[in-house]
């Protein structure tokens, strides 16, 4: 073949195998150094058939470059596979050159002829001569020519090969394909037939015999061959059966390198292979000579050699444009696919008719057919984060040594599966973070032995799945990051002054490293040390609907922790409208959704300069109006409510006001038009059910138009006003109702979604009452399974409020209106209380029932303890006879939080001060192994009880966890200092159990 067609499919296929093929060829070689002298050898095979297989075919398909480089880097790899050449660090860094050189040729394998590959063809020749005999050493340069049997033609390979052949003790064959005959009109393809030669053998090298099709000047052929020289264990005689080709065109070569057909007598005991460069000899046999020569000058003629033209600067990654699919998958697809025509079809029917129920229920099944076909396809596109991880043994690998480091690379979580976009959007910011954990992070060896640290540093670049989203981190053991520096840095770069950088916390300074130009390097390297990488790895994780959070301890280490959602192709969102228009503002940037009447807006908003901030439960959240930031007026406020969203851009948080909030749907996104991208504010648009579009908020974006830096947010929470104490607690509360007139509510903070629904959704099966929630069965209760309440009415809209109890997910039914207050909770434990209902208290001029979540959890499981293991309890049975003191002085909470713990499997003692809770510890001194405790309580406060445990020599290791609605640097800085080990958000479930569970853990450790 002279040329190679664009459009060819048999070579489009080529091409997907062989990227296929060097798909894991990194990581393979970095085993083989590893490994060593006891290397794995199905790890070699492995590696030699990758190479293999791109020489065969690009051979067949005139793929030059691509096959010589091929062909030079199987020399290599077969030293390795013999055991003649044992692989180190000198010989891996060659061979990762040289397929990286190859991806490169195959990427662009219509200029792949033109390119230049003798740097690397020489090294690779240099390493195989390196480790050959003396008198071998020229055998990877020596060419031969094998005449073949019965025609004018010869087939050319190198004494190398034919050498290593007959070291395994194979034979060599020279196969004649008729590729009309014997492939074609078998419907088969050339690259079958080559995969299939690859299977039960080598192939040393291919060509087609132009001259069998014939020219114009003779008549039409229906011919045309294609030889190839094959090296099998195989007899001539069961290859002819394997291979399906006529044993007359099966030409074995015998050591004197005669090559007969099998049909003839073949010479086993002649001279040995002779060099290429002996002048030719013809040997007077019956059958045509086989003859040993170098090829005709014509074909030993150097083509010019063109450089491959650069990249350019701004050329895209290059994408993977096809995916692997499982048979089961597609068979559900097309299921699904029969079940929405027959939804469809159920409902032409009903309009045809007129049938209203009809009409209804065919909706629905169509609803319902979609939402499993979404999903179904959903997962078409999730690919496991390996395919992304793989690439970094290579980079830290390379790294290290470049900077004289000793590191190793642990992955963990491969498994877990991420939208394929989202996959292709990491790469950049994860190869960047990682470089910075080598090159910042990790100390030299001699650094980390003054350290009392091994000299082996260690990388962990780990997937897990967390509530929904997909969580990858990002953590070293090195010296961790220097919070002064960046504020420095940050100073230095004119990002913030010198007197907001003193109010700030560590963790504050720690995110300054986000901001353009910020950087720690002491020097510029080709590494790092421009000031150019945080702040671009966090507007591309941005844009990935991602958040990443910092983690470092001084001489220590360092983690970045980036969540990302599942899939960008469907998101979650909330509507909203303002000025006439509605928006849609994705749900993982969503906080929460606050509504305050006109007239509260006065009381619970304020002023900083020329910034208008809203009083959350003790702390100043800036304001920012839609329609201002978007350029129109800002609406006359008049008797309306103010209603603001709460959102959260990764790295600063601000209340969204907005006309109005309608409800959450899912929606498709679509990218902006092009005269429309450069618009910060807006990250994409969708079409509503209603046939109308909607643009998607940037969130990040709108504050930077907006003028709401992270800088200007802090100065504005610098500013927050001191609130007096008053009777009872600030409390943010849900409210909603059971039956009609029974006002209930439960803390925000408990709540994990509230999703409307139909009563026609809900399903009893086996007396319990479920609905499909997020691919499972939620299972509901309502208030009246427990309590002496009235039933929910049918003419209510419903609503489900998911909870998550201790490892219990569960739905609450109940009706709508909605909404969020926050007010000072003063509840009466006795009047109402029953089970279910751990009291009252007067809301909004109505008594309303407070819930208790976790009884209705414990009661719905049939008063049955089912406890959740928490990190650092590995038996459950270590639980048995641990017995935790609980000090709250609010009923509510105090009754919350025991029967969280209890649902676990410990024994509590409450107490509701912190004079009574010391009481209670002195009396019950060998029982308790670990304290929660309020802050602010009467009597004693909680750490006045932590100086009295920590002055007391019986409880000097006794764990003391303390519990906060909010506290302050400061606050929690003064708490330690007392004594506290750590500070827990009440009624924040999971981190309360595991850090009881941590505490508990170290302390029979410590024991």
């Amino acid at each position: 073949m002279s040329e190679v067609s664009l459009d060819d499919d048999i070579v489009l296929e080529y091409l997907a195998e062989c990227r296929e093929h060097l798909t894991h060829i990194e990581n393979d070689l970095l085993a083989m150094e590893q490994a060593g002298a006891a290397i794995d050898e199905q790890l070699v095979n492995r590696v030699f058939r990758a190479a293999h297989s791109i020489k065969g075919g690009a051979g067949f398909f005139d793929l030059l470059k691509i096959k010589e480089l091929a062909h030079r880097t199987e020399n290599v790899l077969d030293l390795v596979r013999s055991g003649q050449m044992i692989p180190n660090s000198e010989i891996v860094s060659i061979l990762l050159l040289a397929f990286d050189k190859l991806r490169s040729l195959i990427e662009d394998y219509a200029q792949s002829n033109d390119a230049d590959i003798t740097e690397f063809t020489e090294a690779l020749s240099r390493l195989a001569e390196e480790h050959l005999a003396p008198d071998q050493k020229n055998s990877t340069q020596e060419t031969l020519a094998i005449a073949i049997p019965n025609g004018s033609r010869s087939i050319t390979t190198t004494v190398f090969e034919i050498q290593q052949a007959r070291r395994g003790g194979k034979s060599v064959y020279a196969l004649e394909y008729d590729l009309i005959h014997d492939i074609e009109r078998r419907g088969k393809t050339p690259l079958d037939v080559l995969n299939h030669l690859m299977k039960c053998g080598d192939i040393l090298n291919t060509q087609f015999d132009l001259d069998s099709a014939g020219t114009l000047d003779h008549e039409p052929s229906n011919t045309l061959l294609l030889d190839v020289l094959y090296v099998t264990a195989l007899d001539g005689y069961s290859l002819s059966q394997v291979l399906e080709v006529p044993a007359e065109r099966i030409h074995q070569i015998a050591n004197n390198g005669v090559a007969r057909t099998l049909d003839a007598p073949v010479a086993l005991d002649a001279p040995a292979v002779q060099a290429a460069a002996a002048p030719v000899q013809e040997i007077a046999t019956d059958a045509a000579p086989y003859v040993l020569a170098p090829p005709p000058v014509a074909e030993r003629e150097e083509t010019a050699v063109k450089p491959a033209a650069p990249a350019s600067a701004g050329q895209p990654a290059q994408v993977e444009s096809t995916v692997r699919l499982n048979v089961t998958l597609l068979d559900s697809l097309m299921t699904l696919a029969g079940e929405l025509v027959l939804g469809r079809n159920q409902l032409n029917e009903a309009v045809r008719k007129g049938d209203k129920e009809g009409i209804s229920a065919g909706a629905y099944r169509v609803s319902l057919v979609t939402s499993e076909l979404q999903g179904a396809v959903s997962l078409t596109r999730m690919q496991p984060v390996s395919s992304l991880f793989a690439k970094f043994p290579r980079l830290v690998r390379d790294l290290a040594g470049q900077l004289g480091k000793e590191v190793q690379l642990k992955l963990e979580g491969g498994e877990v599966e991420l939208d394929k976009t989202i996959i292709e959007g990491l790469s950049d910011p994860l190869t960047h973070m990682v470089r910075n954990s080598v090159d910042h992070g990790i100390e030299a060896p001699a650094a980390r032995m003054a350290a009392k640290k091994p000299p082996l540093g260690t990388v962990v670049l780990a997937a897990r799945h967390q509530a929904g989203q997909v969580v990858i981190e990002i953590s070293d053991d090195g010296k961790g990051l220097a919070a002064e520096k960046i504020g420095a840095s940050a100073v230095a770069k004119g990002m913030i002054s010198a007197e907001q950088l003193q109010r700030m916390s560590d963790s504050d300074k720690l995110e300054l490293i986000f901001m353009p130009g910020v950087s720690t390097a002491e020097k510029l390297s080709n590494v790092s040390g421009r000031g150019v990488g945080m702040d671009v790895v966090k507007t591309n994780l941005d844009r990935l609907g991602g958040k990443v959070e910092i983690d470092s301890v001084p001489g220590k280490g360092s983690a970045f922790r980036i969540k990302l959602p599942l899939t960008l192709a469907i998101i979650p969102s909330l509507l909203v409208s303002d000025s006439g228009e509605r928006f849609a503002i994705a749900q993982v940037s969503v906080g929460e959704l606050v509504r305050i009447p006109a007239d509260q807006i006065e009381d619970r908003t304020d002023r900083a300069g020329d910034a208008e901030l809203v009083l959350l439960r003790n702390r100043l959240v800036p304001l920012v109006y839609l329609s201002e930031a978007l350029g129109s007026p800002r609406a006359e406020r008049g008797t309306k409510a103010l209603n603001i969203v709460v959102v959260d851009t990764g790295t600063l948080e601000y209340g969204l006001v907005v006309s109005e909030l309608h409800d959450t749907v899912e929606i498709v996104v679509k990218p902006m038009g092009r005269h429309l991208q450069g618009l910060v504010e807006y990250a994409g648009a969708t079409i509503l059910g209603d046939g109308q579009v909607a643009v998607i908020l940037d969130v990040a974006g709108l504050a930077a138009r907006a003028g709401l830096s992270r800088a200007s947010a802090r100065t504005l929470e610098s500013a927050q006003a001191v609130v007096e104490d008053g009777a009872g607690e600030v409390r943010s509360l849900l409210l909603f109702q059971n039956a009609p007139g029974e006002d209930c509510a439960v803390p925000i903070e408990l709540v994990t979604r509230v999703e409307r629904v139909r009563c026609s959704q809900i399903e009893n099966l086996g007396g319990r009452r479920t609905m499909q929630y997020g691919g499972v069965s939620l299972p509901l209760v309502t208030l009246r399974d427990f309590a002496a309440v009235d039933e929910l009415s049918e003419a209510q809209q419903w609503v489900v409020v998911v909870f998550d109890c201790a490892g219990q997910t569960l739905g609450l039914l109940a009706a709508e209106p909605l909404d969020m207050l926050e007010t000072r909770v003063v509840m009466d434990t006795l009047t109402l209380r029953q089970p279910g209902v751990a009291g009252s208290s007067l809301l909004n001029g109505r008594t309303t029932l407070m819930l208790d979540i976790f009884e209705l959890a414990n009661r719905f499981r049939g008063g049955r303890a089912e406890p959740v293991q928490s990190v650092g309890e590995p038996q459950q049975q270590n639980r048995n006879g641990t017995t935790v003191l609980v000090a709250e002085d609010s009923d509510f909470f105090r009754g919350q939080i025991q029967r969280l713990i209890e649902g676990v499997g410990y024994k509590v003692l409450t107490a509701d001060d912190g004079q009574s809770a010391w009481e209670m510890l002195d009396s019950h001194a060998d029982e308790v192994s670990i304290v929660t405790t309020d802050i602010e309580m009467p009597r004693l406060d909680g750490l006045g009880l932590t100086k009295r445990i920590r002055a007391d020599s019986r409880f000097a290791q006794l764990p003391v966890i303390a519990l906060s609605t909010l506290a302050s640097e400061e606050e929690m800085a003064h708490g330690y200092a007392v004594g506290v080990s750590d500070y827990q958000v009440k009624l924040d479930q999971e981190q309360l159990l595991e850090c009881i569970g941590k505490a508990l853990a170290g302390q029979r450790s410590g024991s």
